[in-house]
């Protein structure tokens, strides 16, 4: 009797709370009944995520060979690194990065890539006399300065042509030296060696005493016109004028005869020939007073080619190149193909 009073007053006691008490779990407190089951449930709110307090950081970006870096913010986000080379190096890729939120750099990593040439100076060009009874010339000079702009380093440098203290022939020789640095870039320079083996003598006694000073030795190229005022004369000496360095390159002279007696003029370069030796040269070699005719004869003192009419500078270059060469000569051709340039 005891035991179901108890449980009807505990039941009298549940109804007369649960309309208290429902409103209030239901109401916002996160729990609401069961009607069904008349149990009361707890509903589990959801939990807002933790929030990341640590800065966002990207890795130290690694140092670049030849060259540094600076940033606004150290490795922080939004913090921007800009990418410099050193003196003679240019960069290569982004010049900037950029920390992202995701922690990583923006772009790329750059180079410093060395393209600058080195620096070089060749010594000043020489002109030298052959030494009494012989057609050589010893020549000396000092070895090029020779600077790399990036890190100083020269690897090799490189001589075209004869050594320091050779013996040179007479006519005009290149020197061309050529310094490499480390990452392959080049410079050059070059100078000339002009050796004079010969000095004419315009007073001797006959046209076979002027020619024979330049047997074996230099090539004749002789020009006749009737009058200094001549069309043609004039067009081929101004090409001959502008073309000197090739005519020495070969070992060619120049002689002019112009004019009519008693006005007439013949000179090799600044020196003035003699009226005897001027008619001794036109019946030896056929040239007439009338009209422009000119003559090239090699260094045996034959004659190899005949002109009625100027020709360029190249023509006869060529003529001379491709028929007259003596296997030397080729060989210092092949040496000195750019020296006129």
């Amino acid at each position: 009797m005891a035991v179901q009073l108890t449980r009807r007053g505990a039941l009298s006691l549940l109804l007369f709370l649960t309309p208290a008490v429902m409103p209030t779990w239901y109401a916002g407190s996160g729990y609401y009944p069961d009607e069904s089951y008349n149990e009361v449930y707890a509903e589990e709110v959801p939990q807002a995520p933790a929030l990341d307090y640590r800065e966002m950081r990207c890795h130290a970006l690694p140092l670049i060979t030849s060259g540094t870096y600076t940033c606004t913010n150290g490795v922080l986000l939004d913090s921007r690194c800009d990418y410099s080379c050193s003196s003679g190096y240019h960069l290569e890729g982004d010049r900037s990065r950029i920390c992202m939120e995701d922690g990583r750099w923006s772009g790329g990593e750059p180079v410093c890539v060395d393209i600058d040439p080195p620096k070089i100076r060749c010594p000043h060009s020489r002109e030298k006399m052959a030494e009494p009874e012989k057609l050589t010339a010893r020549v000396y000079w000092d070895p090029p300065l020779v600077k790399d702009s990036a890190d100083g380093t020269i690897t090799r440098v490189t001589l075209r042509g004869p050594e320091p203290g050779s013996h040179f022939p007479e006519g005009e020789h290149v020197i061309r030296y050529t310094a490499y640095d480390r990452a392959y870039n080049r410079a050059s320079c070059k100078f000339i060696v002009k050796v004079q083996a010969m000095k004419i003598n315009v007073n001797v006694n006959s046209a076979a005493g002027l020619l024979d000073q330049f047997y074996e030795k230099r090539r004749l190229l002789i020009i006749s016109a009737p009058d200094p005022s001549n069309r043609y004369y004039k067009m081929q000496i101004s090409m001959l004028q502008q073309s000197i360095c090739g005519l020495d390159l070969r070992h060619v002279s120049i002689i002019e005869l112009v004019g009519q007696p008693p006005q007439e003029v013949g000179r090799i370069r600044e020196q003035q020939l003699s009226a005897s030796i001027i008619e001794e040269l036109r019946q030896f070699q056929r040239l007439t007073r009338s009209y422009f005719n000119m003559v090239l004869i090699d260094k045996q003192g034959i004659d190899r080619e005949r002109y009625m009419e100027p020709v360029t500078p190249e023509e006869i270059f060529t003529f001379i190149d491709d028929y007259l060469l003596s296997n030397q000569e080729l060989t210092q051709r092949q040496m000195q193909r750019d020296i006129c340039e």
